[in-house]
């Protein structure tokens, strides 16, 4: 039911990541082997019990475990949590091509290169439900991801793994719809995640043709059903699936049960041939990027170790680069600290080499690898 969307969706998501070096160890004939291994689950997600997409309760994660993991029985360690963006699922990230190897190959390439000062646990989560991408938000349509993810899959990982568990020893990264996700998580779940990077986000706020001046949405109004969207989205260019775009945000940021044709409300209104802002639900809208939560969020995002986040200068979905660099303004504004790139480039482009460049060595600087550091 849901593949042409998917396929028009898919740009939102691809992306390979890496992670940091080995520490130096003893040499020892004795030495046990120091090998990675990724470790492939499921995990039961509470929070997606009785969902009404009917997404399994059981959701697949995959781990994976630096050499020093095994080799060191008694050490604990920093975990990273990595967000996909829309169209994936987290064993796309092990998809290799001319160039570009699996994720953990990539990691483990990294550490022994010395990119990263110290080990750390990489978690790749799912985001993917029924609509093609959960946006990692919790709804009364859609199923309650951010708990699923923030609380069932953060107990799972420390029940099962030697983990330092903690705030300051989390961190959590994600690509477009995954950055997204990374940067709401550290904006609302301080006391969970200490460190937050994010690669092109997507939909942090209104701009470009993410809002009421792209012509596309007028048709999102008067579709009526979900199949009956999917069969708009396929017959379309990719640059105005907007109109597909704009549902599943509305089914993440402002569903409504009780609202007809569909069970959702969206953030603008058709009026005299144009769409204008519904300011109720734009409101909840904006309340819930974190471009515009800023302030309300203030408290919390002081917690916080470390913020960034990086565009490409040719990203293809416009209100990108608009949106994330009025963060950066936004921030230093109120003086908060963090980093922004900007790198000669598309919403994909690169995205292994800025993972095991600048997100996950970014991460591993400010995460704590000691329960006796401050």
């Amino acid at each position: 039911m849901i593949f042409a969307l998917r396929r028009s969706l898919l740009a939102f998501g691809l992306a390979l990541a890496a992670l940091g070096p080995l520490r130096a160890q003893p040499s020892s004939a004795a030495a046990p082997a120091r090998e990675a291994t990724l470790e492939r689950h499921t995990f039961h997600a509470a929070a997606l019990a009785q969902n009404p997409l009917g997404d399994p309760v059981d959701q697949p994660v995959l781990v994976y475990l630096p050499p020093a993991y095994a080799a060191e029985p008694t050490r604990r360690f920093p975990v990273v949590y990595l967000l996909h963006g829309l169209g994936m699922k987290p064993a796309d990230w092990e998809r290799s091509g001319p160039g570009r190897p699996p994720l953990s190959a990539a990691i483990t390439s990294a550490l022994r290169a010395g990119k990263i000062h110290a080990e750390l646990i990489v978690v790749y989560a799912n985001g993917a439900n029924a609509h093609v991408g959960s946006l990692y938000m919790n709804s009364s349509i859609a199923g309650r991801w951010e708990d699923a993810l923030v609380h069932d899959l953060v107990a799972w990982v420390d029940a099962r793994y030697r983990t330092l568990p903690h705030a300051a020893s989390r961190g959590v990264t994600g690509l477009s719809m995954g950055g997204f996700g990374a940067l709401r998580f550290g904006f609302l779940h301080p006391e969970i995640f200490g460190a937050v990077y994010a690669l092109s986000p997507a939909f942090i706020g209104f701009a470009a043709e993410f809002g009421p001046d792209n012509p596309t949405l007028v048709a999102v109004p008067g579709i009526s059903s979900y199949a009956e969207l999917q069969r708009h989205v396929a017959t379309t260019r990719i640059r105005e699936n907007y109109a597909g775009l704009l549902y599943l945000c509305a089914a993440a940021l402002s569903p409504n049960p009780a609202a007809t044709p569909l069970p959702l409300d969206y953030p603008f209104v058709l009026r005299d041939g144009r769409l204008v802002p519904h300011p109720p639900t734009y409101a909840r809208w904006q309340a819930a990027m974190p471009l515009t939560m800023l302030d309300a969020q203030l408290a919390n995002i002081r917690r916080l170790r470390a913020i960034g986040f990086d565009v490409g200068t040719s990203d293809l979905f416009r209100h990108i680069p608009v949106t994330v660099r009025a963060l950066d303004r936004e921030l230093t504004a109120r003086g908060i600290a963090h980093t922004f790139t900007v790198f000669a480039g598309g919403h994909t482009d690169r995205a292994p080499e800025r993972l095991v460049e600048h997100a996950l060595p970014f991460l591993a600087r400010h995460l704590q690898f000691s329960p006796r550091e401050n």
